[in-house]
């Protein structure tokens, strides 16, 4: 390809300082973001015009349809429709393309027998584990 590439490193309040404007936001920059629940609008509000400058928004996307659609899909009380709209949201975000969406699903945990708790949690995407409701059986 012959992309010639400078990664320089600095510290997360550098880079989200940096971030903020997108004229002195990074090129490129990895972020990794666990959405805090299952509702598709967590996902989705990190692509609005709203979230940008946020850790979660450097790419700085502002597409006015988009917002319009996530205004309207916030809204929808009637779940069908409401995951129809979130479906047509993501269609429109990819098309777009602010990010490489790039995520490792397929995770693995390796525990002795007697840890007891553990729950696997498909929102956790980069890979958290709770250990609150995990404990140690007496053997």
């Amino acid at each position: 390809l012959d992309i010639k590439v400078n990664v320089t490193a600095m510290p997360w309040p550098t880079l989200v300082g940096r971030g903020a404007k997108a004229e002195t936001a990074p090129s490129m920059m990895a972020v990794y973001v666990t959405p805090v629940s299952t509702d598709p609008d967590v996902v989705a509000s990190q692509y609005a015009s709203s979230a940008a400058g946020s850790y979660w928004g450097m790419h700085h996307l502002h597409d006015p349809t988009l917002d319009e659609m996530v205004a309207t899909a916030r809204i929808e009380t009637d779940e069908k429709k409401r995951l129809a709209l979130y479906a047509e949201i993501q269609k429109r975000i990819l098309a777009d393309q602010p990010a490489i969406f790039g995520m490792m699903e397929d995770r693995r945990w390796a525990m002795r027998d007697d840890v007891q708790g553990f729950v696997f949690c498909p929102v956790r995407l980069t890979g958290e584990v709770d250990f609150y409701p995990m404990w140690i059986a007496a053997s």
